[in-house]
């Protein structure tokens, strides 16, 4: 029976039979199921079920019900017989109870209810005591059933997202607790009871860092087994004294409260590793801290001490010591017997010198005194062997100390803001510098040898006395920074051009005749900053630093610019505020990259048109000048005011232009002197026309006479104006040969509108489906709000649905110029959103859908069916585009269990591009399957997206610690195969043996999947364990972060259709290793200079493949300042190809948009 209907069943480990009907578009349950009476698991997830017949109580040996994501609004009674059941998953569904059968599962081990519309749990929960994990988070519970205190084997309770003010009394009888999440409700302090939970291991996870307590449980002290409290950024006044019975606890962060002291007993916490408490309001440290002899990491930075407590050199284990910002007048002289000690920061205090003995820190490797009172360095520091970093600036020195040239592995020297006037030779003996900052001292040279530097990168001697570029500088072959400016320096030496690597250069208020011309055999410049420098012109040549993408000219005695500008195709800041224009330069308007604008402050009277053109800007700084055009009232709305005002004006300039040389063949020689008189033209001005033109070449006369009136009028030319004149003048058929100007007409109400004649002309309405808009989560997201805002650019009007938007959604959408449209509720509608609102239920969710829709883009297979629904039932001319974003051929297979699923998925798809007008794909390797699939080549498109800004603005710095950071992204439980989790469980195990200090972090992980996905990469790990970090799905913005504090970032997927979120870790200069299977690699090899990141990721599951990819990530994590600076001159090759120009262009043809 099951054969006939095709239902392949499969033999579990543990030798009972699973059926997998997951995924398969069903909305009943076939009957011949309920024949099966031996199934042990049954998956009828992802579905579109309303409903679970009662005939389910025939399946009574079922183990497993896994019924989530579909539609339910209730479960059968019959649920309740179900004795063996032990896992029950109904999770993402319309339920608004459970029903009181379910409590009568004896055996039932896991529950989960989350999402869904639940205000209460059923009577009789308390029977569940076998239960270990209930997850009931995202509901509607306003409290916790005290009977869930009787649940004594519970090992995770999440009851996070819903509307609790408090626990329920009994809390503390759940012995077993493990994890306990609460985070997201309405509770102004952490429950008392939770420090009765004496197995609660983390107490972090409770999700109180950043919140605004004020206080916490006096009792936290019974939490024995605490290793790790971050209460950071809250507003605690005082920390309980329990917390120093914490034994065992290693880590204290209490950062960023309002702390005054720390509580007595703080010396018991004697395994403490780290005490951070910076950022408070402490006017001393306890003496008992230094009590503390396994600490290693002291930060008490940021508060109100003048001293530190006596006995800190009992702190023998302490590797760094961060006191900076605070009023000490003097560094404790026990700070010198750490001998450990690896980095110190005594920056930005009252110090007038070091304590004796500082020769003593042999293993320091940062040395910070920055900002304060020094007039000296003490000669002891040379001695110190092993510096690395050492920072003096802003005290003052007038010297340095004698035997400065014995730090041989110094790599950065900051001695900037000082009164020095000789650098002492021997610094031209650190041949590991690489970063050298001497600004503003009183320098009028540098000492001979300076070429000798080689390994200098950023070199830094703005502010002094200089009239030359001191000689040797130009031999420095490494060289990426040269900061000169400002000093009297009246020419650059022709030897410049030697820099060959040279990418910065700052000349500002040099007292040069004319712009440097040796700048302009820089073709390696991406910076150049040449403020205040006195220059009237710029050469034509500048338009070949192909690779500048910041120019700053501000302050000089600028009027024009030269046209060879608009060969800057990579320019995106240009700073031009405080000079002499007394017009806009035009050749602005042709920068195609131009993000950033600041021409303030000059004599600009009127924006041109043109400026439209520049559709990448969206910072433009006008302010200053005395501008008549745009209005005022636009230019206070801001950039974006602006930009649509000229785009709206240029495309009215335009019609104007063609009626006036339509009307000026059909003037007589008789007629366009009134016309001229009559349009306010003096006769001077008329008899110039007539000189200025052949004497009898009346056309050209009259198209002058309407192009001068335009030019007298402004924004008050329009062609209705210019009808009356002529019908005054009784010139009727004149008159009658203009047109309407658009936008003048009547408007018509929806109802009115014919689409079936309209003509797509430069202005196509775009309707866009999607669920939300933002980049916020990234994925598709990301890439529907590129495309929105691509057309957008080039002058469409573009809608896009949304089930629900943030409030930085709405923004987005408003900066872009995208319409939001939302679905309609009633009041007390308790139906969830869903994206069958748009696909079944738009007439009566989406009623105002714009009636002169030229185009529909759907996303497959998200809107894709939405999108042929819409056009079949309500905009029948409307053409219809679809973006694919997956291949289920090669994601289905790594998904056990769900093989079957792949037939009618792919059905589904090709179904809906079947009848597409246009298919899209993003990256070639969707595209070139598409292609195949449909054996169209004409219909398929190859569109690909730019990294977000927030990633290409990302700042990313490379520290030297034995730390390293190895960030995954993406889920776990399900997908652990086509994530590549199960490959790089075993790596990881290789590369920690190796680098102890690694911590590996997977973003992606909810709470509730957490064992299991821990389980799952354990579980294919041959030996040796190890520990990770799961991080939630974060925003784009939190994941900038993690990736920032990463060291490296696998994308280890074998079947990635793209990989967005891979392309973004490039772009934000993180080192990267991308499976070559994704179609990520797949674009990365079209370009030789992009291939760096890929990595072969084979099916084999043996120890070879783990170890080749282990000593991969290995050699990127001890190689790490080559690898960052591999990952840094990638991402400035990736922007600076902008390799996505020419897919948007041809993706904005789609659209009749050039």
């Amino acid at each position: 029976m099951a054969a006939g209907l095709n239902l392949q069943l499969k033999r579990l480990d543990t030798g009972g039979l699973f059926l997998n009907l997951s995924n398969q578009g069903l909305t009943s349950i076939p009957e011949e199921v309920f024949d099966l009476t031996d199934l042990e698991s049954l998956d009828v997830s992802n579905n579109k079920l309303t409903s679970i017949p009662e005939a389910i109580g025939r399946l009574q040996k079922l183990e497993r019900l896994d019924a989530d994501g579909n539609k339910l609004t209730s479960l059968p009674q019959a649920i309740g017989s179900l004795q063996k059941l032990t896992y029950l998953y109904v999770y993402n569904n319309q339920l608004t109870e459970v029903p009181p059968g379910v409590c009568s599962l004896s055996n039932l081990e896991v529950l989960n209810v989350s999402d869904n519309k639940l205000s209460t749990l059923p009577p009789g929960v308390e029977k569940l005591q076998k239960l270990k994990r209930l997850l009931i988070h995202d509901n509607h519970l306003t409290e916790v059933p005290p009977e869930v205190c009787s649940l004594s084997n519970l090992e995770v309770l999440d009851v996070s997202n819903n509307k609790l003010s408090t626990l329920p009394p009994g809390v503390e009888k759940l012995q077993k607790l493990r994890e306990l999440y609460i985070n997201g409700n309405q509770l102004t302090e952490i429950p008392p009871v939770v420090c009765s939970l004496s197995n609660l291991e983390k107490l972090y996870r409770l999700g109180t860092s950043g919140n605004k307590l004020t206080s916490l449980p006096q009792a936290i002290g019974s939490l024995q087994e605490l290793t790790m409290l971050l209460i950071d950024d809250n507003q605690l006044t005082e920390v309980p004294p329990g917390v120093c019975s914490l034994s065992n606890l290693e880590v204290l962060s209490v950062g960023n409260n309002k702390l005054s002291t720390l509580p007595p007993g703080v010396e018991k916490l004697q395994k403490l590793i780290k005490l951070v408490i910076y950022g408070n309001q402490l006017t001393e440290v306890p003496p008992e801290v230094c009590s503390l002899f396994n600490l290693e990491v002291l930060s008490v930075f940021n508060n109100k001490l003048s001293t530190l407590p006596t006995g800190v050199e009992k702190l023998q284990k302490l590797r760094e010591l961060y006191i900076h910002g605070n009023q000490l007048t003097e560094v404790p002289p026990g700070v010198c017997s750490l001998s450990n000690l690896e980095v110190l920061n005594v920056g930005n205090n009252k110090l007038s010198t070091l304590p004796p003995g500082v020769e003593k820190l042999q293993k320091l490797k940062r040395l910070l005194i920055h900002d304060n009172q020094l007039t000296e360095v003490p000669p002891e520091v040379c001695s110190l062997s092993n510096l690395e970093v050492l920072s003096v600036s802003n005290n003052k020195l007038s010297i340095l100390p004698p035997g400065v040239e014995k730090l041989q592995k110094l790599t950065m020297l900051l001695i900037y803001d000082n009164q020095l006037t000789e650098v002492p030779p021997g610094v031209c003996s650190l041949s590991n510098l690489e970063v050298l900052n001497i600004g503003n001292n009183k320098l009028s040279t540098l000492p001979p040898g300076v070429e000798k530097l080689q390994k200098l990168r950023e070199l830094y001697i703005h502010g002094n006395q200089l009239t030359e570029v001191p000689p040797g500088v130009c031999s420095l072959s490494n060289l990426e920074v040269l900061d000169i400016g400002p000093n009297p320096i009246g020419c650059l030496p022709d030897d410049v051009r030697r820099l060959t690597r040279l990418k910065t250069l700052d000349v500002v208020r040099c007292q040069f005749e004319e712009f440097p011309r040796q700048v302009l055999q820089l073709k390696t410049l991406e910076k150049l900053y040449a403020g205040g420098c006195k220059l009237d012109t710029v050469p034509d040549e500048v338009g070949t630093l192909q690779h500048l993408w910041y120019l700053s000219l501000d302050h000089n005695l600028l009027r024009t610019l030269p046209s060879t500008m608009s060969h800057l195709h990579n320019l995106r800041e240009v700073y031009l505020y405080g000079n002499k224009f007394d017009t806009f330069p035009e050749v602005l308007c042709e920068l195609p990259a131009m993000k950033k604008l600041h021409i303030s402050k000059n004599n600009i009277t009127m924006l041109p048109t043109a400026l439209h053109r520049a559709d990448k800007l969206r910072d433009l700084d006008v302010s200053g000048n005395p501008l008549t055009y745009p209005p005022q009232d636009v230019c206070e709305q801001g950039t974006g005011a602006i930009m649509t005002f000229m785009k709206q004006q240029a495309e009215k300039d335009e019609k104007i232009l063609q009626a006036f040389n339509r009307l000026s063949v059909k003037v007589t020689q008789t007629q366009w002197k009134p016309l001229a008189r009559s349009l306010g033209l003096s006769s001077s001005e008329i008899e110039s026309i007539i000189k200025a033109s052949a004497p009898d070449d009346v056309p050209e006369q009259v198209y002058q006479t309407l192009v001068k009136w335009k030019e007298k009028e402004g924004e008050a030319t329009t062609l209705p104006a210019l009808q009356q004149h002529l019908r005054d003048l009784d010139f009727h058929q004149l008159a009658e040969l203009l047109p309407q100007t658009p936008g003048e007409e009547r408007p018509k109400h929806p109802s009115e509108t014919d689409n079936s004649n309209k003509v797509s002309g430069s202005h196509p309405v775009v309707l866009m489906l999607n669920d939300e808009y933002g980049t916020a989560k990234g994925g598709i997201s990301t890439i529907h709000r590129q495309m929105g805002r691509c057309l957008v650019s080039k002058g469409a009007k573009v809608y896009s649905t949304v089930l629900d938007a943030t409030p930085q959604d709405k923004e987005d959408a408003k900066n872009d110029g995208v319409n939001l449209i939302f679905p309609t509720r009633q009041e007390g509608d308790p139906t969830p959103s869903g994206l069958n609102w748009l696909t079944w239920e738009h007439w009566g969710r989406y009623p105002n859908l714009p009636a002169d829709v030229d185009f529909i883009v759907g996303h497959v297979h998200i809107t894709s069916r939405a999108a042929r629904e819409i056009k079949k039932g309500r905009l029948p001319n409307a053409k219809v585009v679809q973006v694919t974003h997956v291949i289920p051929e090669n994601v289905i297979q790594y998904k056990e269990g769900r093989e079957l699923s792949i037939e009618e998925v792919m059905k589904s798809i090709l179904e809906d591009l079947e009848d597409a007008d246009v298919i899209v794909s993003v990256g070639p390797r969707l595209y070139d399957y598409y292609k195949s699939e449909t054996r169209d080549e004409e219909r398929n498109k190859e569109f690909l997206p730019e990294p977000s800004d927030i990633f290409m603005n990302t700042p990313v710095k490379y520290v030297d610690t034995d730390t390293k950071v190895v960030l995954s992204i993406g889920r776990v439980k399900g997908v652990e195969r086509l994530k590549g989790y199960d490959l790089a469980g075993k790596t990881m195990v290789k590369v920690i043996e190796r680098l102890p200090d690694t911590i590996w972090r997977v973003c992606g992980i909810s709470p509730d999947d957490f064992p299991e996905s821990k389980a799952l990469i354990e579980a294919n790990m041959k030996r040796g364990k190890i520990h990770f970090t799961p991080l939630k799905y974060c925003t784009q913005k939190e994941l900038c972060k993690e990736m920032s504090r990463a060291h490296v970032v696998l994308m280890l997927s074998r079947a990635e259709p793209f990989g967005l979120v891979g392309l973004e870790a490039i772009a934000a200069g993180v080192p990267v290793l991308v499976s070559h299977k994704s179609g990520l690699a797949k674009f990365l090899q079209e370009n030789p200079d992009f291939e760096r990141p890929i990595v072969r990721i084979e099916d084999d599951d043996d120890d070879e493949a783990a170890q080749a990819l282990a000593n991969r990530i290995i050699n990127v994590l001890t190689n790490g300042k080559r690898e960052f600076d591999a990952a840094k001159m990638l991402k400035e090759r990736l922007l600076a190809s902008r390799y996505w120009d020419e897919s948007h262009s041809e993706f904005a043809k789609i659209f009749g948009l050039n």
